[in-house]
């Protein structure tokens, strides 16, 4: 058989005389050093686009997540203006830290630019290099996804639809190929009514009934919106067996999970154990380095019957995963009030102990109580970027969520 080296046509002119290391490193350019990339259906279509990074703010040492500049320069936007719909669309979107990649093959007018997919252009120049590029991809394929159907696809035997990857339909890259990802990231960024019903397993029916809805509100303290409750039982069948299925990815590494939801309201409502049992049934789990990234929980609405403790977290229950709490990324800006709005993650109490600590008056209201807060911050910084390090790192923290999370400002 012939060397892969030999492989390449002479009619690419230099390239062809490089040697293969230079090539690799030419390739390696091309692609990115993670080789990560996305896979979504485009209509009946599975294709492949490269993450340009997910958008998930600053972070630190500790696993603190502070907001971006750019997160902290949409919150100060007083008066709507003529990117709010172009916003909307960015922090509403199913891709979650990745809406930047959503924009590279369904691009908003306001979207500076749309990239061209190189990375799988540099499959289709000739059979030689497609072959190195193969194998450079086998050695560090990294996949994002960002939806149920996807994922069960990469799963699968490959027997679901024949569906080709690419941009363009003559744009293939086989399922063996795919399924030497090394690492799996997995982005679920979907309405309450999905994790309520990952979470209900069998107790919700698939059959949707008039009294469906009242037993969901019973049962889970939540009153939900019967189209999507509908719409999403169905696809608690298929979570547990996208988990389940992961076997079929024998050169598994990595399996970063990062879920949310798209709403105001508190985190508090999703039942953490429950959604994430398959997680721990799974017999992959202990062989790779799985996270799971959830949403900070505020303490007085922790409830260890459903939700993951510092306790869980420390592996004390030998969960095979480990859990990173961040502080939630913003939903979407509200045009009858500058900023966004959302249910913060440090409750009342927290706030209180914290102003005691530093020094504040925590008797007045939530906002009088944030507005003393900020003002102690030296040079009375507003936007969460220049607080000083003589500044405790406890109250930096809550001076950054704060300021970010409830869109304040201070004068």
């Amino acid at each position: 058989m012939a060397s892969t080296q030999s492989l390449v046509q002479p009619d690419l002119g230099t390239l062809s005389t490089l040697p293969l290391e230079i090539r690799r490193l030419i390739y390696k350019e091309v692609w990115d050093p993670k080789l990560s990339m996305h896979l979504y259906f485009r209509g009946d279509q599975l294709s492949a686009l490269p993450c340009l990074g997910a958008h998930i703010g600053d972070e630190t040492e500790v696993d603190t997540r502070y907001p971006s500049r750019e997160e902290c320069d949409l919150r100060w936007e007083k008066k709507p203006s003529k990117n709010d719909n172009f916003w909307i669309s960015r922090l509403s979107s199913s891709w979650g830290h990745h809406y930047r990649c959503e924009e590279d093959w369904m691009p908003h007018p306001d979207h500076p630019t749309s990239r061209k997919n190189k990375c799988i252009s540099t499959l289709l120049v000739c059979e030689g290099m497609y072959h190195e590029c193969i194998d450079f991809i086998h050695e560090s394929l990294e996949i994002n996804v960002t939806d149920l159907e996807t994922a069960m696809y990469l799963v699968s035997n490959g027997d679901i639809s024949p569906k080709s990857i690419g941009n363009e339909p003559c744009h293939t890259m086989p399922l063996s190929i795919i399924r030497s990802v090394r690492t799996l990231n997995l982005t679920f960024f979907q309405p309450p009514e999905f994790y309520i019903a990952l979470g209900a397993g069998d107790k919700i029916p698939v059959n949707w009934g008039p009294s469906t809805q009242e037993m969901v509100a019973f049962n889970f303290g939540m009153v939900s919106q019967s189209l999507l409750q509908q719409q999403f039982a169905s696809e608690a069948p298929l979570w547990r067996e996208v988990w389940s299925g992961l076997t079929a990815l024998p050169h598994l590494v990595n399996v970063n999970l990062w879920m949310d939801h798209d709403q105001p309201h508190s985190w508090s409502c999703v039942n953490e154990r429950a959604v994430l049992q398959p997680l721990c049934d799974a017999e992959w789990a202990s062989r790779v380095n799985l996270k799971v990234h959830l949403p900070n929980l505020r303490q007085d609405k922790a409830t260890p019957a459903v939700h993951f403790t510092d306790m869980d977290c420390d592996k004390r229950e030998g969960l095979p995963f480990k859990i990173r709490r961040r502080y939630r990324c913003p939903t979407r800006p509200e045009r009858e009030w500058w900023g966004c709005s959302y249910e913060p993650d440090i409750s009342d109490e927290e706030m209180v102990a914290l102003g005691n600590e530093y020094g504040a008056d925590m008797t007045a209201d939530r906002w009088t109580t944030i507005t003393i807060l900020i003002s102690q911050v030296e040079n009375r910084c507003y936007r969460a970027v220049n607080i000083t390090s003589r500044v405790p790192q406890k109250v930096k923290t809550a001076f950054r969520m704060t300021q970010a999370r409830l869109g304040y400002k201070a004068e």
